[in-house]
């Protein structure tokens, strides 16, 4: 009779891997239903941790198992944000960028310059209405 390949622990490997996913899938979702996460992605050639918060987006099953295997990598644009996000929180420097930041900025400008030259075209357009008359 042949008999079942078991582990250290006394438990067959199946069991044992179906116990590891499930640790795992717990972890998970304790940590979404806390808003956060960690995972590790790639960047030039570094494992970096990274910190995420805010909701996450569920995953089947599938894609679960998919991203087991892959290296997760990160480019230039993100890597520069976390960084700067990190920044801000270890020199809590946000409610001092939301003090001295501009309203509108560029579209501020434009919008501001378009009511500009509309105010001047109506009163030229008045004046020579006047002049006609």
């Amino acid at each position: 009779m042949a008999t079942k390949p078991t582990s250290s622990d006394g438990t067959s490997g199946v069991a044992s891997a179906l116990a590891t996913f499930l640790q795992k899938k717990r972890t998970v979702e304790e940590k979404r239903a806390f808003g956060t996460g960690a995972s590790q992605v790639e960047f030039a050639g570094q494992k970096i941790a990274v910190e995420t918060s805010g909701p996450t987006k569920r995953k089947s099953l599938d894609e679960i198992v998919k991203s087991l295997g892959k290296k997760k990598k990160i480019s230039t644009l993100d890597k520069s944000r976390l960084d700067w996000d990190k920044f801000k929180a270890t020199n809590e420097l946000d409610d001092e960028l939301e003090r001295h930041k501009k309203t509108g900025g560029y579209i501020g400008k434009v919008q501001f310059l378009q009511r500009a030259n509309l105010r001047e075209y109506e009163l030229e357009r008045d004046a020579r209405q006047r002049k006609r008359r």
